[in-house]
């Protein structure tokens, strides 16, 4: 029985507007109500989906948000970090060395806020929409004494990036890397992914991979998509993940794919 749903946020609980739709906020509420835990496994920070915990209501005192592509789990209602990895400085800087000679942006996520390299009109308005706090920057040793989760490459253009993340050679070393929204290459810490995170949480709730049902749409979901129960690809999802994945929905984005996962499979059960 799943008691366990875990969704990626954008391009899978949101629209192409960065809103949750109607139907998904109705069903999502109809599960909770049922006995079903809903959880957020995000590669945004945590204080970036604000809007959408806050509308989902997920605020008692056991809700938690997987962030930073399982970076970091923090406490809905008080934004307490229970668990973070994040990325040495040294790290950080042969990224940003690396990159700067290629045709993207590089943005650097620290716990509170996103500062941007060679920032693009297209992807400053996206993160302006997205109501993510961000700073430009010049200078790569200001995060030396900082807590940084992880280091992004932008380019709209994910056949690109992956000519750019196979280029990097040795600085691939110790970092985990997936692609998301057609237009991130995501840089992690080594063993650091929505998967292994998920795992941990679970362990410490006492619950199993036998009880969860993950709905993903992108190359950074996989490594939960691949791991539970039931597994769930929106209908705008990647080919390789939906070649993994159990189930793909008849919805996009646009149209509510948790609404339609909850009242086929999930209510159903319950």
């Amino acid at each position: 029985m799943i008691k366990y749903i875990v969704s990626d946020v954008d391009e899978t609980l949101l629209d192409c507007e960065h809103q949750i739709p109607k139907n998904n906020i109705e069903m999502i509420r109809k599960a909770i109500d049922a006995g079903v835990r809903f959880i957020c496994a995000t590669g945004r920070g945590f204080h970036s989906i604000d809007n959408v915990v806050n509308e989902l209501n997920l605020l008692e005192d056991d809700d938690v948000t997987i962030s930073f592509n399982g970076g970091a789990i923090t406490r809905n209602k008080d934004k307490k970090i229970l668990y973070f990895q994040g990325l040495a400085y040294e790290k950080v800087e042969e990224i940003f060395h690396f990159a700067k000679s290629y045709d993207v942006c590089i943005e650097v996520y620290s716990i509170e806020t996103v500062y941007t390299y060679n920032l693009n009109e297209d992807e400053r308005n996206r993160i302006e929409k997205q109501h993510i706090p961000y700073e430009e920057f010049d200078d790569i040793t200001m995060f030396k004494t900082m807590p940084i989760s992880k280091v992004l490459l932008q380019k709209p253009d994910i056949p690109y990036l992956k000519e750019v993340a196979s280029a990097m050679g040795p600085v691939a070393q110790g970092l985990s890397i997936a692609f998301s929204s057609g237009r991130y290459c995501e840089c992690n810490a080594e063993n650091v992914s929505k998967g292994l995170t998920l795992s941990y949480l679970l362990e410490t709730m006492g619950a199993t991979l036998d009880e969860v049902c993950a709905v993903g749409d992108s190359s950074n979901d996989i490594s939960m998509l691949k791991i539970v129960k039931l597994s769930v690809a929106a209908a705008n999802a990647t080919d390789e993940v939906k070649a993994l994945c159990d189930v793909v929905t008849e919805s996009d984005h646009n149209q509510g794919v948790l609404a339609e996962v909850i009242e086929k499979y999930i209510l159903t059960e319950v």
